[in-house]
């Protein structure tokens, strides 16, 4: 799924440079206007200390926190987690537990809490967690992108996810729902996408 980021470079890309190939992007007319967008699709930082791309603070959720305890972020890493920074200032992170990771959510809940308002993108996919489980994402505000699939949840996840009004993209393919999440899912506005292959649900967003 295409986050409204690489929606925008695209579009860009398309509308504004011609699809040029092999063009660089300091060679295209007016490309100030969506470096931001590129420095967060590649996940580029920053070269030195204080240093920002010029209008990242208007193209982002300004209610993500601009410094990170690295110390939180290796933390995870100890936990098994795989973490990415998609952007330093705003620190913004993409986390993964491999799936069949055999982690417990007990022990891994209070390490995600840490950075919680930091993580944007979020894959837990395929570690046998349930409802109750990934109820932790709900305390992630700033989440964007979620993938539970293939994890033995139901209708139930949907309540977890309705007060996440950033979140644009949800996969639950290979889960328990039925139509009744989907339905419930809509009333959160800021989803834009609900993947549901391998369910008993029918109507797909």
């Amino acid at each position: 799924a295409l986050t409204k980021q690489e929606t925008a470079v695209i579009k860009w890309w398309i509308e504004k440079a011609m699809a040029a190939d092999k063009t660089p992007l300091a060679a295209i007319k007016g490309n100030e206007a969506i470096r931001p967008q590129v420095a967060m699709v590649l996940g580029l930082q920053s070269t030195e200390e204080g240093e920002e791309v010029a209008g990242i603070s208007q193209e982002i959720n300004p209610a993500i926190p601009i410094a990170l305890d690295t110390q939180w972020v290796e933390n995870l890493r100890d936990k098994g987690f795989m973490v990415r920074y998609m952007l330093q200032k705003p620190a913004m992170l993409d986390v993964t537990l491999p799936a069949g990771s055999n982690k417990k959510m007990a022990d891994i809940n209070a390490a995600l809490l840490k950075v919680a308002p930091h993580i944007i993108w979020l894959n837990l996919s395929g570690n046998h967690f349930s409802d109750a489980d990934l109820a932790v994402v709900a305390q992630m505000p700033n989440l964007e992108k979620l993938r539970i699939e293939n994890n033995p949840v139901t209708d139930a996840i949907a309540g977890h996810l309705l007060q996440l009004k950033h979140l644009e993209a949800v996969n639950l393919n290979g889960t328990q729902i039925t139509n009744a999440a989907l339905n419930k899912l809509k009333e959160n506005t800021s989803i834009k996408r609900v993947y549901s292959w391998q369910t008993t649900a029918t109507a797909k967003q």
